[in-house]
């Protein structure tokens, strides 16, 4: 009896010393949710599973695989979160064991996927077109609009040149070619739109520019697009930028404008104190 006590205290030495591990597969606890399965490198995220069931406490570790480069796991009482900032693209696939005080546990098997910065996305596109032909010293605004992806989005030209003194603006999912063109010619370019997850989708247009440059005198542009926003009261002094034969300005739109005043040098005109939105024309 003594020899088979001695045996059974030399096999509990030898698993603790070889770190064996007493916990068991339990039949009452789960993990529940979902982190996503697709990332994009150098954002930042956030998602989480449950666990449920068992005894509380929880505990995790991670039993196989390893997360993305970047990625931490944040325990938060029966939530863990995937959180981070993943910095290199691939696969990544782990276990993630939730065990309980009763040193039971439960684990489940996740893979996430990373991709690279800017990546082009089937559910994104661009719809409508710009016209193909247009007049110098003529102003024209033409749209398309992005579909998909997740907003907001943001737009660059990404290979090619607008016409000269044309530019794009955007209004939420719209994308407008404004401005007069100044030289004839034929022009491509390719717009791209991105949304918050870092994909993309593009498309190329190409324009022709009629008439002769020297039919007209140089094309008059405000090329300021946007301002800063003015508080009520607060002194106010900003710079507009106008290009092309600009020999007299006039307001032709403006509330409140008594406390707003005009310094011109040039084709740049600056004020001061305005209270309100206001537009001027260069005539």
């Amino acid at each position: 009896m003594k020899k088979r006590f001695s045996w059974i205290f030399v096999l509990l030495a030898v698993m603790l010393l070889c770190g064996t591990s007493w916990a068991k597969l339990a039949d009452d606890m789960m993990i529940t949710g979902n982190f996503p399965k697709g990332y994009t490198v150098n954002n930042w995220y956030s998602a989480s599973v449950a666990a449920s069931g068992g005894v509380t406490n929880y505990t995790y570790n991670i039993t196989s695989g390893s997360l993305p480069p970047g990625f931490y796991i944040r325990h938060d009482g029966g939530r863990f979160y995937v959180e981070g900032i993943p910095n290199k693209a691939g696969t990544y696939t782990f276990k993630l064991r939730v065990t309980d005080q009763r040193n039971t546990y439960t684990e489940r098997e996740f893979t996430l996927n990373i991709k690279s910065e800017h990546y082009s996305a089937s559910d994104m596109s661009l719809t409508g077109k710009f016209p193909e032909a247009y007049t110098v010293n003529n102003w024209y605004s033409a749209s398309v609009q992005a579909n998909g992806g997740v907003t907001n989005y943001t737009f660059n030209i990404t290979s090619g040149n607008l016409p000269t003194w044309f530019y794009i603006r955007q209004d939420g999912k719209n994308f407008y070619l404004e401005g007069i063109p100044a030289h004839p010619g034929t022009y491509t370019f390719t717009l791209r739109v991105t949304d918050r997850r870092n994909s993309y989708t593009e498309r190329s247009f190409t324009m022709t520019i009629n008439g002769s440059e020297n039919e007209y005198p140089d094309p008059i542009a405000i090329t300021t697009l946007s301002l800063p926003y003015a508080g009520t009261g607060s002194k106010y002094d900003e710079t507009i930028q106008a290009t092309g034969t600009v020999t007299s300005w006039k307001i032709t739109q403006c509330s409140s404008c008594e406390k707003i005043y005009f310094r011109s040098y040039g084709i740049k005109y600056i004020w001061s104190f305005c209270v309100k939105e206001f537009r001027f024309t260069c005539v």
